[in-house]
């Protein structure tokens, strides 16, 4: 499988477990390197399973770089 993003190219064996596939997904998620759809999909999941997995590793499927960031995403979404 080869997963194209704007700056990365990742290209990743077809016959690595699925174990060390969603390993991968979470940690280039957590770096910022990809979005929760594209590490779904290059884990093999749903983007709602793979969120879901995020509690595994005790991270949070919500990345905001401030909780000024996080409140004003709240407040927009109850407008």
């Amino acid at each position: 499988m080869t997963l194209m993003l704007k700056n990365l190219t990742v290209n990743i064996p077809e016959d690595l477990p699925a174990e060390k596939r969603l390993r991968l997904a979470v940690a280039l998620f957590d770096a910022r390197l990809l979005s929760s759809g594209q590490a779904a999909q290059m884990a093999r999941l749903s983007r709602a399973a793979f969120l879901d997995a995020l509690g595994q590793f005790g991270i949070t499927p919500f990345q905001y770089d401030s909780v000024e960031e996080a409140l004003a995403d709240v407040q927009a979404a109850t407008l």
